[in-house]
């Protein structure tokens, strides 16, 4: 068996220069899902996505009142939110070499984290549920 590799360890949200050596801003393909939130966030952009003492990654999602228009993906609903997301820059790729992964962190509301832990192959397709969170990871 194979010792487990860690690929993204806990001092990626140490500073933003630990966070944009690990992780992208926005989604792989932009800014817009298929949601009402529109993603915002670069490296001279943190209103959405920031840093906290002690390694804590805020994602912050605000409320727009003006008319931003349409979301560019299907199926193209009204903007409502500015929010912000990032993913890690290494690809996960599944095979034989690689034929497990373990994603583990937490998350939270306010004063109140929650412990992520699971262990999985995953899926050769993209999430695509509500509140998926991405976490520091490893794998074997």
């Amino acid at each position: 068996m194979q010792a487990w590799e860690t690929v993204i360890d806990t001092t990626t949200f140490a500073s933003y220069s630990a966070l944009q050596a690990s992780w992208n801003y926005l989604y792989p393909w932009g800014s817009d899902h298929n949601g009402t939130a529109r993603m915002y966030a670069s490296s001279s952009d943190h209103n959405h996505v920031y840093l906290e003492s002690g390694g804590v990654l805020v994602l912050k999602a605000s409320r727009i009142t003006w008319d931003e228009g349409n979301s560019s993906s299907d199926p193209f609903l009204p903007i409502h939110y500015h929010s912000g997301a990032i993913h890690a820059k290494p690809q996960v790729l599944v095979n034989d070499q690689f034929p497990e992964w373990e994603v583990k962190g937490e998350r939270g509301t306010g004063s109140t984290p929650t412990t992520v832990a699971g262990r999985t192959p995953l899926s050769a397709s993209p999430a695509r549920s509500r509140g998926t969170t991405t976490v520091p990871g490893s794998r074997r």
